[in-house]
């Protein structure tokens, strides 16, 4: 057997191994979401490794007038992709959904598709980026920003949040071009309880600045969600509709995907 062939299987290897790791790691630990992610998209990433590798290595073999070595890496690395494909689908964890409005620039913009992974109500925080069944007509999918959980009291007045009585940091760091004009950007960050009270920094868009509308202070029901827009003039979230059932939370967005290549992250 050459090396090449033998590294394959060790790709492939690995990819089984991780898949196998993703299952007991997601068991064992009901409550670190960010866990979860990682080591279930290990047993996604590795596979697509080999199956790129196997797909050089065939065309190599081809160029090389090796046509059943050629095709015998290419059913092998196709096999691979398939199970990677098959896995992403059935575990039902993962779903996408294209944006639709630019009520979360600066971090979303309409035509964005979005992965998010289902979670339990229990495991949203603080700074999470959520799709929910719009709760005055639940047909319609909304995509957010979670800033307050149940207990938190929350205040916004004029474009300053405070939770529990402490104002959010936030700080000014550049200007935004939308429609024609350039629009203040800020930093805000926000306290994770989940994650073991660190700091999330994300970035808002005023279009108005300390013109947004004011609400508050009002305390987080239980089983309850208060969301914003980081379009904050530009989005009707909690401010104008109320709170989110926890029960209609469909999932985190942890990825977003735009057409620039170059434009491929991961969110928060």
């Amino acid at each position: 057997m050459k090396i090449i062939d033998f590294l394959v299987i060790i790709f492939v290897l690995l990819g089984i191994i991780g898949y196998l790791l993703s299952i007991i790691l997601v068991l064992l630990d009901r409550k670190n979401t960010a866990k979860k992610i990682a080591v279930i998209s290990s047993a996604l990433v590795l596979p697509l490794i080999t199956t790129i590798v196997g797909y050089v290595i065939s065309i190599t073999k081809l160029l090389k007038k090796d046509k059943t070595g050629a095709l015998k890496v290419l059913i092998f690395s196709t096999a691979t992709l398939l199970y990677a494909v098959v896995f992403f689908l059935v575990s039902g964890n993962f779903k996408s959904y294209s944006i639709r409005s630019n009520a979360m620039l600066p971090t979303l913009s309409k035509g964005d598709v979005i992965i998010i992974y289902k979670i339990d109500p229990d495991e949203v925080d603080r700074g999470d980026i959520v799709i929910f069944k719009y709760p005055e007509k639940p047909s319609i999918v909304f995509v957010k920003r979670v800033i307050g959980v149940p207990g938190d009291t929350v205040e916004v007045k004029n474009d300053v949040i405070s939770i529990n009585g402490k104002p959010l940091h936030r700080e000014k760091v550049g200007m935004f071009a939308l429609n024609r004009a350039r629009h203040p950007v800020y930093k805000e960050c926000i306290i994770r309880e989940l994650y073991d009270n660190k700091e999330l920094c994300y970035r808002t868009l005023e279009i108005f600045e300390n013109e947004g509308k004011d609400y508050g202070p009002v305390k987080v029901p239980s089983g309850y969600l208060f969301v914003l827009g980081d379009n904050r003039d530009n989005s009707r979230d909690s401010r104008f509709w109320g709170f989110v059932p926890a029960e209609n939370i469909l999932g985190n967005a942890f990825f977003v995907y735009r057409f620039d290549l170059s434009k491929i992250k991961p969110l928060n």
